[in-house]
C-alpha cells in the first residue's frame, strides 16, 4: 500500500509521480517559488500484502517528509526596533527527481534550476524589539498548505553553496543567501 501528497495535478507542470512493484519515484518536481502556493510534499507505504485483512480493517502508514521545512526568525538585544518588510531565500535549486522514494534522496543535476522564494509584507510588517524574544519573519500562512503548517517555506533537500561575496559580487553563479528587507528605528 502506497500514498503521496498532494496530488501529481497540485505538484506543478511537469512533475510525475510512477508506483509500480519495482518502482516508486517522483520526477520533474518543482518547489512553487511563491511561498504562500507551496506545499509539503509527503508520502507513505506499508508493505503489508492485505493478507487476513478485510474491509473493516485499516492499513497503517506512517508518512515521510520529502521537503525541507524552512523557519527564518529574528530577535535582538539592542534598542533600536527592526520593522520586517520582507524576507529572501535565494540561490536554492528548485526542481528534481526522487529515483527512490523508500531512500527519498533527490537528484536536482538534470534541471540545474534555482529559485528565488520570497515573501513581501505590504501593511502587517513584522517588528522585533528588545526583550521580545524570537519572532518568525514568515507570516502566518492559513493557506499555505493543506497540512496545517504554517510560518515555513520549503525547499528540496540540498547542500547549498553560499553566495561569494568577495569574488562574485554580482551573484552570477547563484550561490545561496537570506535577505531581509528592514527598517530600522531608534
Amino acid at each position: 500500500f502506497y500514498a503521496y501528497a498532494p496530488s501529481v495535478a497540485d505538484m506543478g507542470d511537469g512533475a510525475n509521480v510512477t508506483i509500480r512493484h519495482n518502482e516508486k519515484s517522483i520526477t520533474g518536481y518543482t518547489v512553487n517559488d511563491d511561498i504562500t502556493l507551496q506545499n509539503d510534499l509527503i508520502f507513505a507505504y506499508n508493505n503489508n500484502d492485505g493478507a487476513g485483512l478485510d474491509e473493516v480493517e485499516s492499513v497503517p502508514l506512517a508518512f515521510n517528509h520529502l521537503l525541507s521545512r524552512i523557519s527564518v526568525y529574528a530577535q535582538t538585544s539592542s534598542d533600536y526596533i527592526y520593522n520586517i518588510a520582507g524576507v529572501r531565500l535565494g540561490g536554492a535549486y528548485n526542481k528534481g527527481d526522487i529515483a527512490d522514494l523508500y531512500t527519498t534522496d533527490w537528484d536536482t543535476a538534470a534541471y540545474n534550476s534555482k529559485s528565488i522564494y520570497s515573501m513581501t509584507y505590504d501593511d502587517d510588517i513584522v517588528t522585533v524589539k528588545k526583550n521580545e524574544g524570537s519572532k518568525s519573519l514568515l507570516k502566518e500562512l492559513p493557506n499555505l498548505n493543506s497540512y496545517g503548517n504554517s510560518n515555513y517555506m520549503f525547499m528540496i533537500p540540498q547542500t547549498i553553496t553560499p553566495w561569494d561575496l568577495e569574488n562574485d559580487k554580482t551573484n552570477d553563479k547563484k550561490g545561496a543567501y537570506i535577505s531581509v528587507r528592514l527598517q530600522i528605528n531608534t
